[in-house]
């Protein structure tokens, strides 16, 4: 995998199903991830588990009986349900974006300009707490 150069523009494309994410130059996406998160329901579960949560393709493939499919988005933003659950689906969102940039692109966001798209009709508190 090529370095990115810095400052070159990241593209993420959050949908309800796959994140996308790469540089601004290139054609094609560089990572495309499942957008779901498996949490394990037994954390102390002997050794199969090396962490609580899993995240895109590892996700699904550690899926099994002891383990909990997490889908954060709908129609690419996070989910809302109770307040409660609100902060909860967005952890989760934030924890597919670092996957995407730390974990696939392996760049720091924070030295690149960074272009999300959004879905249409993209309400305003969503828009406000994404950035």
């Amino acid at each position: 995998m090529a370095m990115i150069d810095m400052g070159h523009p990241l593209v993420l494309d959050i949908g309800g199903a796959y994140i996308r994410s790469g540089i601004a130059r290139e054609h094609h996406p560089r990572h495309i991830s499942p957008s779901v998160i498996a949490k394990t329901k037994y954390p102390d579960y002997g050794s199969y588990y090396r962490q609580d949560r899993y995240i895109g393709e590892e996700a699904l493939t550690r899926s099994t009986w002891s383990t909990d499919l997490l889908f954060p988005l709908e129609r690419g933003m996070a989910a809302w349900g109770t307040p409660e659950q609100k902060w909860a689906y967005w952890d989760n969102h934030e924890r597919l974006m670092h996957n995407a940039f730390y974990n696939r692109l392996k760049v720091a966001p924070d030295e690149h300009p960074i272009l999300v798209t959004e879905p249409m009709f993209c309400l305003q508190r969503n828009r406000y707490t994404l950035t």
